[in-house]
């Protein structure tokens, strides 16, 4: 079971990569906004000053949380041992409502009587009684229906007959339809005068608003289940007309338009749909490479809460994880360990329990999640169904309420506990050079570093146009590591001992600097390892300190 250490207040959508690439950007500072305050290529072009000077640029130092950006499925949360993970998940899924799935079908009855009326002499009276049972349709094959507490519907009902009384009376009593406040059953009464017995047939018709009644199935076990009862009284008087029988009684009409607001018995089987996926952004500038993580790094969590009065069991219909990039490009996540089905079940409120709603939260730590992350995957697709009843237990005894549903929140939580190796990224970012650095005869920059997180990074960047055509590159050896990753120590910690210092000189001539007056386009690479390769845990105290300064030389005109 998992208890939430974390709200979704805070949420940053961008991951290690990023940092990487952020180093690259800031090897060329006049592209970062970030700095902009600090380095005025105006001032540095200014032909009127001297032919060398150097300008302090940046002296910063950053922390993992200051290379992510706002999203809404990922956030990073500190562990109480310090070291990060990335917490991703899915906005809450609804299933429909209970209301919305079950149905009560519309009902058609008819029902006919044909009877000798005796002989009565004037002033006495007889009556003729009719019981009718009507099964209710349902709406899934085996349902059983206990109890109906109607939140609206309308009953019609008809009657005819082509009795040549005087007087006459009918009464419909419907003792399983019961009115909520009164306690009382549905009854219709109606007149069935026929004076001189003039029409050949005299009826009555009568519409119910259903909305203050509750329906209580027979349940007799020797009777058909789902079926209510119709008691027919019919008064007859005496009087001097013929004696025409037989007489015919037809009854019919229909109840539609029902629903529930709560209903009682066994429902039956219906489906309920969980479909989503999982940005991985982590892996969203990935070309090549792929990722080890370190035992207990990943973890999927699901807290699932259940209003629905009935056993549900949650299968996966698709579950799986997806690369574009590194074989075998989709890996199935077994959730219970290899050969295991992904079927489980979730708790369900009980009779004492209507109207709560019952929690379940799993934590699916024996899942193959750690090796599927071995291909850095950018998507993790799932499509659960719920399935109420799978087991077919009609004895079971089902309750929903109208507003009854199912609701899941999903977590995939990956610990920053890991090794790297020759994992390539890549990014674009737009770049703008202003015209009058073409006046600077030199330019030498110098980054800095005192990097205390356990990465190296080898770096290039492309100065591009518009249409992505490579005008010049910022780094003339290709294999050059621009950012030296920090020792590290062995198990349990895996912590960096000691920080790692690095200065890196980038030198452009005015020829080169002219080459990429008209860029439009840094085109950015970095290969990322973790230092010797080795696995690594990232805490919340490591950072990266950044000095950069330029050396420029510049052209002198006459004023």
């Amino acid at each position: 079971m998992k208890v939430k250490l974390y709200s979704r207040l805070a949420m940053y959508r961008r991951s290690m990569p990023s940092l990487l690439t952020f180093l690259a950007v800031t090897l060329f500072i006049v592209s970062c906004n970030k700095f902009k305050d600090d380095f005025d290529m105006d001032k540095v072009a200014n032909p009127g000053w001297n032919p060398e000077f150097a300008v302090p640029l940046v002296n910063s130092t950053f922390t993992i949380k200051d290379f992510f950006e706002d999203s809404g499925n990922v956030y990073i949360k500190t562990n109480p041992d310090n070291s990060l993970s990335f917490i991703y998940g899915v906005d809450e899924l609804f299933s429909q409502s209970a209301g919305e799935i079950m149905k009560v079908p519309d009902q058609d009855f008819s029902f006919q009587n044909q009877v000798d009326v005796p002989a009565l002499p004037t002033g006495v009276f007889d009556t003729l009684h009719f019981d009718h049972d009507y099964q209710f349709i349902t709406d899934t094959i085996g349902q059983r229906l206990d109890s109906i507490m109607l939140k609206s519907g309308q009953m019609y009902i008809h009657g005819t007959t082509n009795l040549n009384r005087d007087v006459a009376s009918i009464s419909v009593k419907i003792p399983d339809i019961i009115n909520i406040e009164s306690g009382g059953p549905l009854t219709i009464q109606a007149s069935l005068n026929n004076p001189g017995g003039q029409q050949p047939w005299v009826g009555f018709e009568e519409s119910i608003e259903l909305s203050e009644y509750k329906i209580s199935f027979n349940d007799d076990a020797n009777s058909p289940k789902n079926t209510i009862t119709f008691l027919v009284e019919v008064i007859i008087h005496g009087d001097d007309n013929p004696d025409l029988s037989p007489y015919d009684f037809n009854i019919d009409g229909y109840l539609k338009n029902i629903e529930f607001h709560k209903v009682f018995g066994y429902f039956g089987q219906y489906n309920l749909s969980f479909i989503d996926s999982l940005d991985i952004n982590m892996f969203d500038k990935t070309i090549s490479g792929g990722i080890q993580l370190g035992p207990g790094a990943i973890d999927l969590y699901m807290d699932i809460r259940n209003s629905f009065g009935t056993p549900v069991m949650f299968a996966a219909n698709e579950l799986y994880v997806e690369s574009k990039h590194n074989e075998p490009y989709h890996v199935d996540i077994n959730l219970f360990g290899p050969g295991m089905p992904n079927v489980f079940t979730i708790n369900a409120p009980d009779i004492s329990q209507i109207g709560q709603t019952i929690e379940t939260n799993l934590d699916f730590s024996n899942s193959n999640f750690g090796e599927a992350f071995n291909i850095a995957p950018e998507k993790f697709y799932f499509d659960f169904s719920a399935v109420t009843n799978s087991m077919g237990d009609t004895t079971v005894e089902n309750f929903l309420i109208d507003t009854s549903r199912i609701s899941m929140d999903l977590d995939l939580e990956v610990k920053l506990f890991t090794s790297i190796s020759n994992f390539i990224v890549e990014d674009t970012i737009d770049f703008d050079m202003d015209q009058q650095a073409g006046d600077i005869g030199h330019l030498l920059i110098r980054l800095n570093t005192t990097n205390r997180f356990p990465l190296n990074a080898y770096v290039q960047v492309y100065f591009a146009d518009g249409d992505y055509n490579v005008l010049d590159s910022l780094i003339n050896q290709p294999d050059k590591r621009i950012l030296v990753g920090a020792p590290v120590s062995g198990p349990p910690e895996y912590r960096v001992t000691d920080s790692a210092h690095s200065v890196t000189d980038f030198e452009l001539s005015n020829a080169r600097i002219n080459n990429i007056l008209n860029a439009k386009k840094l085109l950015l690479k970095a290969a990322l390892s973790t230092t010797d390769g080795q696995l690594c845990i990232i805490y919340d105290d490591y950072s990266l300190k950044i000095k950069i300064g330029i050396i420029a030389g510049v052209n002198i005109t006459n004023q």
